[in-house]
């Protein structure tokens, strides 16, 4: 669009005076939590607080730049052009693509008028891109949830009708029938109780107990257990852990529900006569902090690196169908990234396909958690 102002060569001496004068306004808009851009009448940026700073990650060499330039959209500058012209304060939603990244504000434009006429523009930006990204998040989440419920709920209702319609009375056909429904059941009760736990972890409300336990008697505990679903597939488990491995801080019931749901996968995706291994070990964090990483390798199907980054969202499969026949609700691996970081730790796969993926997480040791 072209700029249709008549140049003003003393527009910015004007806006700079006024700044000089009231001294408390460069403070008041520097502490503003929204963004805040002033511009003279011939659009040229003449201040921009930290908060647009740290969003847009612009520096001084801005200043003295025209306004399109710096922020590149059509409908702004048409807004900003009927105010500088106008007088009139407007407000305008804006959609903006910067590094890479999609920013949603809702921008007041506000006229400057130190004499009688307008001689530049203050833009406000509010930052609504968490709360449109917060939106989608939970548009997403009842749209994956219906149709996690969907299946079942039509599956159940299918055969119970087909039962009633004459179906009970052949005992053979009716026993298979009434197997599926109760398959469906426990996969309805499964998602409904990884709902209430997702829910419950994701509250903020929620301040989760953390107490020094030690790490090796509990993941030989869940060993044990998960070795009797092995022995059909002739999997071999092996655990690897130092003598001197030290306690760490963890919700021992929480901790269990992780190592459980990470062999629990490792075993559904590792074929016949392969290999699962738990490990840890001491090592130390980004800041030389000591912490211990726990390891959940297997020999499995493994997946594509384009598949490692969004494994923990919610309700994401690799392989859909299936996942669902296993029985997968799609909100384990969810469910363990969010217990892992309360419990202040990381978690991330390393996987190759056909060759198998390694689960890590970290968690914090016991004489370093205070």
């Amino acid at each position: 669009m072209t700029n249709t102002s008549i140049h003003d060569p003393h527009s910015s001496q004007r806006v700079q005076q006024l700044f000089e004068e009231q001294r408390a306004l460069p403070l008041l808009i520097q502490e503003m939590k929204d963004g805040v851009l002033v511009c003279d009448k011939n659009r040229h940026v003449l201040l921009f607080n930290d908060a647009l700073k740290n969003l847009l990650s612009l520096n001084n060499s801005v200043l003295n730049q025209s306004f399109e330039r710096i922020i590149p959209s059509p409908e702004l500058e048409q807004a900003l052009t009927l105010v500088l012209t106008s007088g009139k304060a407007s407000t305008q939603e804006l959609t903006l693509t910067h590094n890479n990244r999609i920013f949603y504000f809702h921008v007041h434009l506000i006229p400057l008028t130190v004499t009688d006429q307008v001689d530049g523009c203050v833009a406000i930006f509010h930052d609504e891109t968490a709360i449109r990204r917060t939106e989608k998040m939970r548009r997403d989440f009842v749209a994956n949830v219906s149709h996690e419920l969907r299946t079942p709920l039509s599956a159940i209702h299918g055969y119970a009708e087909t039962l009633l319609d004459g179906a009970l009375d052949d005992r053979e056909i009716a026993w298979d029938f009434v197997k599926v429904i109760f398959r469906h059941s426990k996969r309805l009760s499964q998602l409904v109780t990884d709902l209430l736990d997702l829910s419950k972890l994701e509250s903020p409300d929620f301040e989760p107990e953390l107490d020094p336990m030690s790490l090796p008697h509990l993941i030989r505990k869940v060993h044990t257990l998960a070795e009797s679903s092995t022995q059909g597939k002739r999997l071999t488990l092996f655990i690897h852990l130092p003598d001197n491995l030290p306690d760490v801080m963890a919700n021992r019931s929480n901790l269990e529900q992780v190592l459980t749901n990470l062999l629990d996968n490792a075993i559904k995706y590792t074929p016949e006569g392969g290999k699962i291994a738990i490990s840890a070990f001491e090592t130390q964090d980004q800041s030389g902090h000591s912490i211990v990483q726990v390891n959940v390798t297997d020999t499995g199907i493994g997946l594509e690196a384009k598949h490692a980054a969004r494994l923990f969202e919610r309700f994401y499969r690799v392989d859909k169908a299936r996942s669902r026949e296993m029985g997968g609700t799609g909100l384990g691996l969810s469910i363990v990234k969010h217990i892992i970081q309360y419990h202040g730790g990381d978690i991330w796969v390393e996987s190759t396909p056909e060759k198998g993926s390694t689960f890590s997480f970290t968690l914090r040791i016991a004489d370093e958690s205070d």
